[in-house]
C-alpha cells in the first residue's frame, strides 16, 4: 500500500514529486539483500546484456545530460532541477515495484480518480480543486475536447496518462482477478479516456490493444507464452469488442479528434510547419500546438546535436 501510495500521489494535486524520495529509504529498508545481490552480480561481470539495458543505461543518460549542460554554461541550473537524481529514482522505483499487489492498488486508485472525475463531469467543472487557475464550469457538452475532466490531477492529460498505465497493467499483468474485477477495472479506464479525451491516449491504446491481440493469437499459434500477457480468455474477447466500438465510432471520433467546425489558428509558414502540414496535420485543429510543434521542429534543425543544453524546453514560454 504505502509503495503504491508514493507511485501514485504526486501525480494528484494532493503532493509533489519530491514523495518520490521516499523510495530511497524504502529501498534500503526492505529490499537491502536484493540490492547488495544486484550489485554483486554487476561487479562480477559488468557487461551482461541486463546491465547494458539498465545500470549502464541510466550511467550513459547521466553523463551525456550533464557534459550537455557543462557545455551549455547551465550546470548550476541543471543541479536545481533535480534532474540528476529524479533519473535513478525512476529506475530505483522500477527495481522494486514487482508485487502483483502492488499494481492492483494502483490500479484501485487509478479507478476511484476515474469515478471522481466521471462526477465532476456530471456536475459540468473539470475538476473540483476550484482554486485550480484551469478550473471552468462547461458550457455545453458539444465536444469532448472542451468538457475534459481532471479528477484529481492538474490537468486531463496526467488523468489520461494513468488510464494509460491502468490498461497496460490489466493487459500486461497478471493481477490475479476475476473476470467481473477486470471487466469493472476495463471499462473503468476505457471511460477514462474518454471523458479526458487525451487524442495521443486514444490511439495509443487503440494500438496497443491491436498489439495485444497479435500476442494473444501468435501465443496461441506457437502453444507457449512468448510474449508475456494476461491470456484471459474473457480479456481478449473484451479486447475484440473494444477494438469494434472504436471501428463503429470512426466517424464520431474523427470530428471530435480533428475538432471540425472550430476555427483554425493561422500558423506562419516555416520549415517545421512544412513538415506537419506533410503528415497530413493540415486540416486538424491542434490548440496551438502547430505554433510550438512548428518552432520546435525549426529548433531541432537549427540545433541537431546539443540542443539546448539539456534544459527545458520552452516556445513563448509554453514547455513542448
Amino acid at each position: 500500500l504505502l509503495i503504491a501510495l508514493i507511485l501514485y500521489l504526486p501525480t494528484t494535486l494532493l503532493t509533489d514529486s519530491r514523495v518520490y524520495i521516499l523510495f530511497v529509504p524504502i529501498s534500503i529498508l526492505f529490499y537491502k539483500n536484493e540490492l547488495i545481490c544486484f550489485f554483486k552480480s554487476f561487479f562480477k561481470s559488468p557487461f551482461r546484456k541486463r546491465y547494458l539495458l539498465s545500470l549502464w543505461l541510466i550511467i550513459l543518460l547521466l553523463f551525456t545530460i550533464t557534459l550537455n549542460s557543462l557545455i551549455g554554461g547551465d550546470f548550476i541550473n541543471f543541479l536545481k532541477t533535480g534532474t540528476l537524481f529524479l533519473t535513478p529514482l525512476a529506475f530505483l522505483s522500477a527495481f522494486i515495484v514487482t508485487d502483483y499487489k502492488i499494481y492492483r492498488i494502483l490500479l484501485l486508485l487509478i479507478s476511484i480518480e476515474i469515478l471522481v472525475g466521471f462526477i465532476e463531469y456530471l456536475f459540468g467543472v473539470n475538476t473540483f480543486f476550484t482554486f485550480h487557475p484551469d478550473y471552468y464550469v462547461f458550457d455545453n457538452y458539444f465536444s469532448f475536447y472542451y468538457t475534459r475532466i481532471f479528477g484529481l490531477s492538474a490537468n486531463s492529460s496526467f488523468l489520461a496518462q494513468k488510464c494509460f498505465v491502468g490498461f497496460l497493467v490489466i493487459y500486461f499483468v497478471d493481477l490475479k482477478l476475476n473476470n467481473k474485477q477486470i471487466i469493472i477495472f476495463n471499462l473503468l479506464m476505457m471511460l477514462g479516456v474518454f471523458l479526458t479525451f487525451g487524442r495521443t491516449v486514444v490511439v495509443v491504446c487503440t494500438f496497443m490493444i491491436i498489439l495485444y491481440n497479435f500476442f494473444y493469437f501468435f501465443n496461441i499459434i506457437k502453444k507457449n507464452n512468448f510474449f508475456y500477457i494476461n491470456s484471459n480468455k474473457l480479456l481478449f474477447i473484451k479486447s475484440l469488442v473494444y477494438f469494434v466500438v472504436i471501428m463503429l465510432s470512426i466517424p464520431l471520433l474523427s470530428n471530435q479528434i480533428n475538432r471540425f467546425g472550430i476555427s483554425h489558428k493561422k500558423v506562419n509558414d516555416s520549415k517545421g510547419v512544412e513538415i506537419l502540414n506533410s503528415v497530413g496535420l493540415e486540416n486538424v485543429e491542434m490548440a496551438g500546438r502547430k505554433l510550438l510543434w512548428g518552432k520546435t521542429i525549426d529548433f531541432i534543425i537549427e540545433n541537431p546535436i546539443v540542443g539546448n543544453h539539456s534544459k527545458r524546453f520552452l516556445v513563448n514560454n509554453k514547455h513542448v
